[in-house]
């Protein structure tokens, strides 16, 4: 197994992690090669869906800002020499559904004003371009773009021109998992999973937890036999995860659900960024908190464990089976923004450590 940083800084560095991409494409190759390589059964899983492709050019008061369009919101090409030059927020309080509402509202103000399109700077603690998780369907409403924050200012100052192209086409991406067997334990497997696909580089949100789950799955399979589950479509609103989930039907010992910013230094320095919630009791449940303890988190217990919203990212998705289940995820200032790349956001030791506490408390699900 590969060095934990070096597993996180080659991931970052293959380009943006988006589904159905050639970069998509290129960390499953890799990752099933490294899976291969250390003894697992390695098995794709294709699948199809509509891939948004996208491209926005500013000129004016828009020169030169970094401007993304927001997936799905529009297919065609549009031009504006007077969009609608307004804001979403990203903190806390701004939960899917309140963004969901925020950008409903966006395209009704814009065909109010009769503009063609909508510029929404993000607003965030790091002022950066924040991309917005959204389902593979086309609302067929008024194009959006993002904006950074920052470039707010800059953008109602002055006389922005934005041209917007977008289209729907037919992708392809593959969910990925990995079988380590273990001839000591006649367990039924211990799930690990965790996700593949974001925006941009994805080193704290995505590749952190990539490089503790395959240390975690190879180390864990000494004790029990560990399917790790790898699925793309992350950020189409969890579609290769609910492809995998739905179709899955094997016993399983427990789940361990390592979602984004698992050993993201500024996730863990901020009191409340992280999160973790498990269906665990009693002593078990004691044993996760204990060990959690050592990341400052206290895990949560959900007044219904088999229904998604007590649950964290893609354990939404495997609460309904009712399985012994942790997910451990969080966010940080610079979650879903170009700004979350490997020297910013994690080094060695923090990632060995939280491999510790993870290792630790993943065993509360194999007693």
């Amino acid at each position: 197994m590969p060095d934990l940083y070096d597993v996180v800084a080659h991931y970052a560095g293959l380009g943006d992690h988006r589904t159905g991409t050639k970069v998509d494409a290129k960390v499953v190759d890799w990752l099933a090669g490294v899976l291969q390589e250390s003894g697992a059964e390695v098995t794709r899983h294709r699948y199809e869906f509509s891939m948004f492709k996208g491209d926005v050019q500013g000129m004016g008061a828009a020169e030169g800002i970094h401007l993304e369009p927001l997936y799905y919101s529009a297919a065609g090409s549009y031009q504006d020499s007077s969009p609608l030059i307004t804001t979403i927020a990203f903190d806390d309080e701004h939960g899917d559904a309140v963004i969901g509402q925020r950008l409903d509202e966006i395209t009704r103000q814009a065909q109010a004003a009769g503009a063609t399109l909508a510029v929404a700077a993000t607003l965030t603690a790091s002022g950066g371009l924040c991309a917005i998780n959204r389902p593979p369907a086309l609302p067929g409403q008024v194009p959006i773009c993002l904006a950074p924050g920052r470039a707010l200012a800059q953008l109602r100052a002055g006389r922005p021109e934005v041209h917007f192209q977008a289209g729907i086409s037919s992708g392809r991406s593959e969910n990925l998992t990995a079988f380590f067997s273990c001839t000591s334990s006649g367990h039924a497997p211990l799930v690990i999973t965790t996700p593949l696909t974001g925006w941009f580089a994805c080193a704290g949100e995505r590749g952190t937890g990539i490089a503790i789950a395959i240390s975690l799955a190879q180390e864990l399979s000494k004790h029990v036999p560990v399917l790790l589950v790898m699925p793309t479509g992350h950020e189409l609103g969890y579609y290769g995860a609910a492809k995998f989930v739905d179709a899955f039907d094997c016993p399983v010992c427990g789940v361990l659900h390592l979602g984004s910013c698992i050993a993201d230094k500024t996730a863990l320095a901020e009191d409340g960024a992280m999160r973790a919630v498990t269906n665990l009791k009693d002593a078990a449940f004691e044993q996760v908190c204990d060990h959690l303890g050592g990341l400052s988190i206290r895990p949560e217990q959900p007044s219904v464990p088999t229904a998604s919203e007590y649950w964290i990212g893609e354990s939404e998705l495997w609460a309904p089976r009712g399985d012994p289940m942790i997910s451990i995820a969080g966010t940080s200032d610079v979650f879903h923004t170009p700004e979350d790349r490997v020297e910013v956001v994690t080094n060695s030791e923090i990632l060995n450590a939280v491999r510790a506490c993870v290792f630790k408390t993943a065993q509360a699900l194999i007693r």
